[in-house]
């Protein structure tokens, strides 16, 4: 049995991907297969499963993977003695809604890179529910994940308010509760959205309001600034917009918790690690910007 192989082994594991694996290693997917194949000779069984959902270890997979962890802090170790300045290295890959991705993701990720200039970061994003992205190192999101083989790391609670363009207003008044349903309503389109915590039922508006409809928030964003409607909007992104009045503050307000959802401890790439550090620390200095400002 090779080492390397295990390495192999361990990188398939945690991007659930030949092709992840094989980008994070720095080689072809079709040499991953290979040295998967050969190992699998070597120890007479197979150690991973390929389906829909990604590859995944099989029992002897995952009965072997503490060796094969092992085996990756050893080298760390070895590299850290002979380099001891080295930074930390390799490759992550981020899940995340698209606003809050755009907000909070992307700067943590340029504190990263400044400070660890070979991790290389990827962003993708995506409002789904947690537990279906494939080959990413940390998936966030809203809602509980559909499977229970990650572990939950909360960030933050975020607030979404109503808001409509001051033109708009002028145009068509300004709606009451009563009255709401008079206006035509900006947000996810009902038949498309998987994430039931994004739902309008907490808001108490009925779904058939939405007439501008968009799986974007920032297209949700765009056409309430335009005038389409009232929207149903993220406060951290349409708060400090110029022309956007927030509506209906006491009556209609949703809090939302936004989590980080993180393979196990196993499975993590150091560059993951740090990468989750950097996202919990810019969190925490901005942590206000989430919510509706206190003023209202």
């Amino acid at each position: 049995m090779r080492a390397d192989d295990l390495l192999i082994m361990l990188e398939v594991a945690r991007s659930r991907s030949f092709v992840q694996a094989g980008v994070a290693l720095g080689m072809d997917h079709t040499t991953v297969s290979r040295r998967i194949a050969s190992l699998e000779k070597e120890l007479g069984d197979r150690v991973v499963d390929r389906s829909l959902a990604g590859v995944q270890l099989t029992s002897l997979g995952r009965a072997i993977l503490p060796a094969a962890e092992q085996v990756a802090r050893a080298m760390d170790v070895a590299e850290q003695t002979v380099r001891p300045d080295r930074s930390v290295a390799g490759h992550v890959r981020v899940a995340s809604p698209e606003a809050f991705g755009a907000r909070f993701v992307a700067p943590a990720m340029a504190r990263l890179h400044q400070q660890h200039p070979g991790v290389s970061i990827e962003l993708v994003a995506a409002t789904r529910p947690l537990g279906q992205a494939t080959g990413v190192d940390v998936e966030i999101g809203v809602g509980t994940p559909t499977t229970r083989r990650f572990e939950v790391t909360p960030l933050a609670d975020y607030s979404l308010s109503l808001y409509a363009s001051t033109a708009y207003l002028e145009r068509a008044g300004t709606p009451t509760l009563e009255t709401l349903t008079e206006h035509p309503v900006i947000y996810y389109i009902d038949a498309l959205q998987r994430v039931d915590e994004l739902g309008l039922a907490d808001a108490g508006i009925p779904v058939d309001s939405v007439q501008i409809g968009s799986t974007s928030v920032l297209v949700q964003h765009e056409a309430t600034i335009a005038g389409g409607g009232v929207g149903l909007l993220p406060d951290f992104l349409a708060r400090s917009t110029p022309g956007l009045v927030r509506l209906l503050s006491d009556e209609v307000r949703l809090v939302k918790p936004m989590v980080a959802l993180l393979p196990p401890r196993v499975l993590r790439r150091p560059a993951a690690i740090a990468f989750m550090a950097t996202l919990v620390r810019e969190i925490a200095e901005r942590r206000l910007e989430l919510l509706e400002d206190a003023t209202g």
